[in-house]
């Protein structure tokens, strides 16, 4: 079988000992140049420490005495992995796979590969059976779960983190995958509980802040949030989720400013999200700008156009052109894919109010904010007074 270090991917700080090794070695290479198994073994004692340079090239000398080599190809897939550079180590894995190399390395380093490339679905095939296998390779329960939950498989990867807790209750990183996915399944005081869990044992882990602070807006607490968000964004500024879920916390502020230039920042890093896009769009709106607006909603339906609120933001924008045609197609379109949501009937209070008849539509407003429901509990009405009460509206 085809080795590589179990820590290949720089999962373990380098030791003292462990550097004093690769020097020790690479003092041996001087007087034995030519010597492939002291080449492996400094390739892969400089990847278990961190020294990639040193790692790529010893593997790439290994590859220049023997072309083609499989054991010294999968080590410079391991070395890319570790640079992130996951298009060169794919293009290696996939080429010892396609040559017949079928073996649990290579498909674990082509697996990690996937992941990084965003092939999900890929990387889940090829990672539920390296799991099932019992592969004794790192982070296949990790790279699992971060693919079954890009799928939408929240289940099956909250099954898999739980297991995995159960024989390893230090996982730091594994408790904030699990935190993520129960907030992503509308658990929030277990997505709360496994975030708390993580953080005590690693900090600085960014699934666990993300969910930590989902769990504060849901409880309509933007300092909280706030103070878990920064730390999110100055780990991992490119961050769309992290982004977005700071301009919730602007939005709970009613700071419409602050929030629309966030939204950007999580539109620009995360654009193929449909919700953000909306957000950006109301957000947009309630500062008048139309085109704006009607930009984002767009982008939003091209991306799907089976979006209730995608339809209702469209229908609202007509609306407010006073293109009633187009208004109440939108709307209908709306009705139908998102009937409880206020988006679907937003066009029908902005009628009523330019016809006068205000009363009615506020009324119709109240009702269609009562059929939501606020994250905290009760409906989305008694949340925005909730807001309104501890808070005033910002003039723009």
């Amino acid at each position: 079988m085809i080795e590589i270090m179990p820590n290949a991917y720089g999962e373990s700080p380098a030791s003292s000992p462990s550097l004093a090794r690769l020097e020790k070695l690479q003092g041996f290479l001087e007087h034995d140049p030519d010597n492939l198994s002291l080449l492996a073994e400094i390739a892969d004692t400089a990847i278990s420490c961190g020294e990639l340079e040193t790692a790529r090239a010893m593997a790439q000398r290994g590859l220049e005495r023997v072309p083609g080599d499989p054991y010294f190809s999968l080590r410079l897939s391991s070395v890319a992995l570790a640079e992130g550079n996951h298009e060169e180590a794919g293009e290696i894995t996939g080429s010892l796979l396609q040559q017949g190399h079928g073996d649990a390395a290579v498909r674990y380093n082509h697996a990690h590969a996937l992941i990084g490339r965003g092939r999900f679905e890929e990387a889940q095939e090829m990672l539920s059976r390296l799991y099932a296998e019992g592969a004794p390779f790192p982070q296949i329960p990790q790279l699992l779960i971060r693919a079954l939950h890009y799928l939408g498989e929240v289940e099956e990867a909250i099954a898999i983190a739980q297991s995995y807790l159960e024989n390893h209750p230090d996982a730091g990183d594994v408790a904030g995958m699990l935190s993520l996915l129960h907030f992503d399944n509308d658990d929030l005081a277990a997505a709360e509980h496994w975030s708390r869990q993580a953080l005590a044992q690693a900090p600085n882990n960014l699934d666990a802040l993300l969910a930590g602070a989902g769990v504060a807006l849901a409880a309509e607490d933007a300092p909280s949030a706030r103070t878990l968000l920064h730390r999110a964004v100055s780990l991992s500024p490119t961050n769309g989720r992290a982004w977005s879920k700071l301009a919730l916390a602007d939005l709970l502020d009613l700071d419409l400013v602050s929030a629309r230039e966030k939204l950007a920042y999580a539109v620009k890093y995360m654009p193929e999200h449909i919700g953000t896009w909306h957000i950006l769009g109301w957000v947009q709106l309630m500062q008048q700008d139309i085109d704006g607006a009607e930009t984002s909603f767009c982008r939003a339906l091209a991306l799907d156009d089976n979006f209730g609120e995608t339809h209702g933001g469209l229908s609202a924008i007509a609306a407010m052109r006073g293109d009633w045609v187009s208004a109440e197609d939108h709307a209908k379109i709306a009705r139908r894919l998102a009937p409880e949501a206020m988006s679907a009937h937003y066009m029908q209070i902005i009628r009523l109010q330019q016809e006068g008849k205000t009363d009615t539509a506020f009324r119709m407003m109240e009702i269609a904010l009562k059929r939501g429901h606020a994250p905290s509990g009760g409906n989305l009405s008694e949340m925005l007074r909730r807001i309104a009460s501890k808070r005033r509206i910002p003039r723009r």
